[in-house]
């Protein structure tokens, strides 16, 4: 029995060392694990702190960047609207510079027609003048045909009326004479 005893106290303090062992290994295995994974979260937190801290700075970024994006925005859509108004108002000029030139060849046309016109009009009035000086020479002609013609009618009824006086005359001396 004693024997038996011994022999299953020291199976028993095998069996204790055994898992004294087990257990000591276990438990290193978990102090490297739990080692590891303090380590990992000491590690995840500083790069939580990081991104926390870049995030911080990439939202400053951010909202600056907005901030610039609205002083370059506003004046950029007023100068489109500006430029938009430029694009009207260049259409409405090239359109006014067409209805100009258009006037411009009607008013061309115009003035060519003018000058004919005026030429035809010093034409007319030059054969007017010699039409007006024919007729005033042919007027004096006539007139001076008439004065004339007057004066030979004239010359001519004092010629006669003298005959007739004359015949007269001698009618009655010849009426006196017979009688």
């Amino acid at each position: 029995v004693m024997e038996l005893e011994k022999k299953n106290e020291i199976e028993i303090n095998e069996i204790k060392e055994k898992n004294r062992e087990e257990l000591h290994q276990i438990r290193e295995t978990n102090n490297d694990k739990i080692n590891k994974n303090l380590d990992m979260i000491t590690a995840m937190k500083k790069e939580r702190q990081e991104l926390t801290m870049r995030d911080r700075h990439d939202r400053k970024a951010l909202n600056e960047l907005r901030t610039k994006n609205n002083e370059i925005v506003i004046p950029l859509k007023s100068k489109k609207e500006g430029l938009q108004q430029l694009e009207v108002d260049i259409i409405a000029t090239k359109t006014q510079k067409q209805d100009l030139d258009a006037l411009k060849r009607e008013l061309a046309s115009a003035q060519k027609e003018l000058e004919k016109i005026e030429w035809d009009h010093e034409v007319l009035f030059q054969q007017l003048e010699e039409l007006k000086k024919d007729r005033d020479e042919w007027k004096k002609k006539y007139r001076d045909s008439i004065y004339s013609r007057q004066q030979k009618t004239n010359f001519e009824n004092l010629i006669l009326e003298r005959k007739l006086s004359k015949l007269s005359m001698d009618g009655e001396t010849a009426t006196a004479m017979i009688a």
